[in-house]
């Protein structure tokens, strides 16, 4: 690509000191493959505005800051499942100490992410009423009639 070939803002840009964004475009996405940070947390941890890296990872940008280009390549991929652990998936069966526990009418803490399934269980399994299940999880109605519709698509 020669200067000629440049509109006049990637000239100005290049003559700031900016360059290729080949290398950096390749290893972002290296890091946005670990699928443990988005572009708002990559952003926050190398301090630079996720517009940025948005317009790097979609291609749109062809320069890059050299600064950018250093904060990037220092990032680590596999580092990053250390800072930024993924989420542990909900539960998909219950466990029938806590089970026994809810039916005994015992006051139990369950993880937001797996009430879903023990609604599930209570209704089919124990013929529980919705409202019956909202008021002993905790959930909201709406949310016991989204996690009773998962299991009756499947």
């Amino acid at each position: 690509m020669t200067t000629t070939e440049l509109s006049y803002g990637a000239r100005r840009l290049i003559a700031d000191g900016y360059i290729d964004a080949t290398r950096a475009q390749i290893h972002l996405a290296k890091i946005m493959a670990t699928r443990c940070v988005s572009f708002h947390r990559l952003s926050l941890h190398i301090q630079w505005p996720s517009t940025s890296l948005l317009r790097l990872a979609d291609g749109r940008s062809r320069l890059v800051n050299p600064e950018l280009e250093r904060r990037l390549l220092a990032v680590d991929p596999e580092e990053l499942y250390i800072l930024y652990p993924l989420p542990e998936p909900p539960a998909t069966t219950v466990d029938e100490d806590v089970l026994t526990r809810i039916l005994a009418g015992s006051p139990v803490a369950i993880v937001p992410k797996d009430k879903p399934v023990y609604a599930r269980v209570l209704h089919r399994e124990h013929g529980w009423a919705k409202v019956r299940i909202s008021k002993e999880l905790g959930m909201s109605g709406t949310k016991v009639n989204k996690a009773l519709a998962v299991g009756d698509a499947a």
